[in-house]
């Protein structure tokens, strides 16, 4: 009898350790794959082939430093391990999203200023960067209907996007805007995607499961390229566009159908801001799918459409930009870089800025709602597509921030006992990521 209640009580401890054990072997299987790729491009570089990255899979170069005034980013990070959880537990909801988004811009602008206050603005300020061609913008209507011929005069970041962004530039240095003025705008905007996906995992998943998300979305690696470039406004604008779907895809009155149209007018402006995240359609189409709601993507097909065509008035039709885009990228260092390599390369990249604790949510085995689970799915397969078009060979750690925010949303698979140990792993590659490797913007 006794031995027979010992080997009952036994039986959970080998779900429990198969729980544990199956998230670090995934983390543990990346970290060689991503130390492989590194290997493998080295090898490449040593047999002839021009990869311009210094560091595979990243671009970066290995260049310790560390300056006094970023000693707050290892105190956030500590605080952030010791009592993240638990605030995020105990917080009310509204306070905890303005809390994230504090929390999460406060992080990124410390771990920029461990190279010293021009790691802030070195994008903003680069001679690639949008705010360098604002002097060669004459007028927004002049901009758009020339853009296109005129591409070969731009700057790399110019000449590699639609026009939104470099407007943006533009409209900034009108006002008298300098490079700290946009630093402070990509980081504000590319810290609030932290509330708004948090909102989309409530919508989805429930609070608790939200509240579990929120720390490691604010403390997740990726934080290192939200200060400062533009593909952090990006991943803000995007952020919210995806949520205002999501949220129409739960309701059926008046105010989804609002939700819808705004979350496609969003939509549509982001199309103007990367060509890439056209693909951010991707993640509501699989929570309207999951939840049979096709009337939400119609109306912010709708939403999307004036968006498109008011640039098109204008004299910026979307497909001949990225065509003309295509052949500038194509030109350049992207002829040399092999696409095999860096199919495989980019995905490493991308496990390395979401973090080993996303690794581990999506190894964890956990029961979530389809509709959570097809957050997740829609960003990696929006990034996979991303992968497979070829236009995306390196600098993934950068621009894919806007798929990246929302594969962090697996965290929130993690098992309670195992979440602390799991968000400082999180914390400590960034801040080796920062302190470590110089990054070219």
């Amino acid at each position: 009898m006794r031995s027979a209640t010992v080997q009952r009580a036994r039986i959970p401890e080998a779900p429990r350790r198969r729980s544990i054990r199956t998230p670090a072997t995934a983390v543990a299987a990346t970290t060689a794959a991503v130390l492989a790729t590194s290997v493998w491009g080295r090898w490449l570089q040593a047999n002839g082939h021009h990869l311009f990255v210094n560091l595979p899979p990243l671009v970066g170069h290995l260049d310790p430093r560390f300056a006094p005034v970023g000693v707050a980013a290892p105190l956030l990070g500590l605080g952030a391990v010791v009592y993240g959880p638990a605030l995020a537990a105990r917080l009310p909801w509204r306070r905890l999203l303005a809390v994230t988004l504090l929390v999460a811009a406060a992080w990124a602008t410390s771990l920029a200023l461990t190279e010293g206050v021009h790691g802030l603005i070195r994008g903003p300020s680069s001679p690639q960067d949008y705010l360098h061609d604002a002097p060669l913008i004459r007028s927004p209507s002049t901009f758009l209907r020339t853009y296109i011929d005129d591409i070969d005069r731009y700057s790399v970041h110019v000449r590699a996007h639609p026009p939104g962004m470099a407007l943006i530039a533009w409209s900034l240095s009108r006002v008298g805007g300098g490079p700290g003025w946009l630093a402070a705008l990509e980081i504000l905007v590319g810290a609030s995607a932290v509330p708004a996906v948090l909102i989309a995992v409530r919508d989805t998943s429930g609070e608790d499961r939200a509240r579990a998300v929120a720390p490691y979305l604010a403390f997740a690696p990726l934080a290192v390229s939200i200060a400062s470039s533009g593909d952090a406004l990006f991943a803000g604008v995007g952020a919210w566009a995806v949520t205002l779907v999501v949220l129409a895809t739960g309701r059926r009155d008046r105010r989804g159908d609002l939700l819808s149209l705004g979350g496609g007018v969003l939509l549509g402006v982001t199309a103007f801001l990367s060509y890439g995240l056209v693909l951010l359609w991707i993640i509501p189409l699989a929570v309207a799918g999951a939840r049979r709601r096709a009337r939400p993507i119609v109306l912010a097909t709708i939403g999307a459409v004036p968006v498109v065509l008011a640039f098109s008035a204008a004299g910026f039709w979307w497909f001949a930009g990225l065509l003309a885009t295509r052949v500038e990228y194509l030109e350049g260092v992207a002829r040399s870089r092999p696409y095999g390599y860096f199919l495989v390369a980019n995905i490493a990249a991308l496990a390395v800025i979401v973090g080993p604790a996303t690794v581990a949510g999506l190894a964890s085995p956990s029961r979530w709602p389809r509709t959570t689970w097809a957050l997740v799915g829609g960003a990696l397969a929006a990034a996979a597509l991303a992968d497979l078009s070829g236009m995306s060979k390196a600098e993934v750690e950068r621009i894919w921030l806007p798929f990246a925010v929302w594969a962090v949303v697996a965290t929130g698979a993690l098992p309670g006992p195992s979440r602390r140990r799991w968000l400082a792993a999180n914390v400590g590659v960034a801040l080796l990521l920062e302190v470590l490797v110089s990054q070219p913007w």
